[in-house]
């Protein structure tokens, strides 16, 4: 029975969906104990005369959003990975923009110590295995690196919980990096022990199938976890406990992006189209007043004509009279159509426009400063989200391979992404150090707090690196005040103004009796 005109009619929802509806609610009514909602609330705008708003028969009440779960398409994604440059520049430049500088240490350790710390990390390839991960990550939505360490590499020993305390003296071998689908999945326990908070929450344990073994557990503690965009939990359980695919979030705007090249591509063939103006081409194409012979030898005349000619096409039409005429295509405006869809694809991975496609968004007069500031700015809590509770986890075992024990402040500082030219960093360190000097003239930090301020901008300004333990040790931790600055300048320039200037005459007599007596000295010597 159809509805009547102008009323207002129910949108129409797939079976598929009012299952996943009354699944919802029967399992909110379960955990919640209210009772299963059983009405619906419709508030809403709708005009039914003008067939707009909610529930109206119109195109744009026509959209959906289904449920498509791209990234468990494994084919799909390796595809676009191999054979799509955006697809893959998306997946790759942010990893290595977030592991491209590393880190440096910020701990009140030797440079012995730190150096062999950096030495440990580059003989056992981490900066590469980590990279590694975070590009999996990205493209599957998971991936994990589990620690080898001698000794410890039996499944017997691996299943067990990580003691950091039993990492033998240069034992670190490195990272193995699996991707979701290729060797690692989590285990449906758990971790519920609040003492590990980079576990807590996660899986208790994951399953490694390497290819030259057979599968077995490891423990949570002996692998890095990373993972994909978030999700809400129901659809965190749906992943396996793992995150969404970059290519899920992008996959829309690719082809449309992908579309719209490839029809612009075609539309060059087209840029110049003669017309041959054939008079009695309706009765040869009919077969009246024409036999078949002619019309072939007509048919092959004009196949020969369009196949000598490059990437201009030939149109045959029957106007009265004959000729030939030219037709030229219009491009006014698809260079802006498309455009707009490559913004969109940047707005979607969270890239700027000058770094995906290599110019300037806004054209050539544009420097993109704002979109940069804002992408190193992402980058940044990218760092601190998804990198560095790995490295939290990893660090300590590191240290204990290469010095024997976890320093207490064992600390370390992501460098800027974004490499200074010379003159922005000789203006940096300027005003760095014109701020310490000034709060230090004002008597608001001492001697000792200012060094330690020096010493704590030298990674970032190259500046004062010879500052030593010792040296702020030694120095004053008393703060001055202005008064007493002033008053002691003050007297130390009194102090050279009472002491009286010698007289030329005088001096040279005192400096020529003191080289005569040293004469005389050495005169003595020699005749003893």
């Amino acid at each position: 029975m159809s509805a009547a005109p102008g009323m207002l009619s129910k949108p129409k929802i797939t079976l598929d969906e009012m299952r996943a509806i009354s699944s919802f609610r029967s399992e909110a009514a379960k955990r919640t104990g209210v009772s299963e909602v059983t009405r619906t609330a419709l508030d809403a705008f709708n005009n039914s005369l003008a067939r707009i708003g909610w529930g109206s028969s119109n195109l744009l009440e026509g959209t959906n959003y289904p449920l498509t779960r791209l990234s468990y398409n494994y084919i799909l994604l390796q595809s676009l990975y191999r054979s799509n440059w955006i697809a893959r520049k998306v997946i790759d430049a942010i990893a290595e923009d977030m592991v491209k500088n590393w880190f440096t240490f910020t701990s009140q350790i030797s440079p012995a110590a730190t150096k062999k710390l950096d030495m440990t990390m580059k003989l056992t390839g981490v900066q590469a295995k980590v990279l590694e991960g975070l590009k999996w990550a990205r493209l599957f939505g998971g991936a994990g690196a589990v620690m080898i360490i001698k000794g410890q590499e039996s499944p017997r020993q691996m299943e067990k919980p990580l003691d950091v305390e039993d990492v033998d003296l240069e034992s670190f071998r490195g990272l193995l990096v699996f991707d979701r689908w290729a060797g690692i999945s989590p285990s449906s326990k758990i971790c519920n022990d609040i003492d590990r908070p980079l576990d807590f929450g996660y899986p208790e344990s994951y399953r490694v199938n390497p290819e030259s073994a057979g599968s077995f557990e490891v423990h949570a503690s002996r692998v890095l976890r990373f993972a994909g965009r978030s999700l809400p939990n129901w659809e965190w359980q749906a992943e396996n406990r793992w995150g969404l695919s970059e290519i899920e979030i992008i996959y829309e705007e690719l082809k449309k992006r992908d579309n719209t090249s490839y029809n612009l591509a075609s539309l060059i063939f087209r840029a110049n189209i003669f017309e041959l103006r054939q008079k009695g081409l309706a009765q040869m194409i009919s077969g009246i007043g024409t036999n078949a012979g002619a019309a072939q030898q007509f048919y092959n005349a004009i196949q020969a004509q369009a196949q000598l000619m490059s990437n201009q096409g030939i149109v045959v039409s029957d106007p009265e009279g004959g000729g030939l005429a030219t037709h030229q295509y219009g491009f006014a405006g698809i260079a802006d159509v498309y455009l707009h869809f490559m913004y969109d694809i940047c707005g979607a991975c969270e890239y700027p426009f000058s770094r995906l496609f290599g110019r300037p968004g806004g054209g050539m007069g544009d420097s993109n400063t704002g979109d940069e500031h804002t992408y190193y700015e992402n980058l940044r809590a990218k760092q601190e989200r998804e990198v560095e509770p790995q490295m939290q986890k990893l660090m300590p075992v590191i240290a204990m391979s290469a010095l024997g024990k976890v320093p207490s402040d064992l600390e370390w500082r992501w460098r800027p992404v974004r490499s200074m030219t010379e003159e922005e960093q000789a203006d940096l360190a300027v005003k760095k150090t014109t701020a310490v000097v000034e709060a230090f003239n004002a008597g608001l930090i001492s001697q000792k707090t200012a060094l330690l301020e020096f010493k704590q901008q030298a990674p970032e300004t190259e500046l004062w690196t010879n500052i030593t333990d010792e040296i702020i040790n030694e120095a004053d931790e008393e703060t001055q005040s202005p008064m007493e600055m002033m008053q002691l300048e003050s007297e130390l320039n009194q102090g050279d103004e009472d002491e009286p200037e010698p007289k030329p005459g005088k001096s040279k007599k005192k400096s020529a009796k003191k080289k005569s007596g040293k004469a005389k000295d050495e005169a003595i010597e020699v005749c003893a």
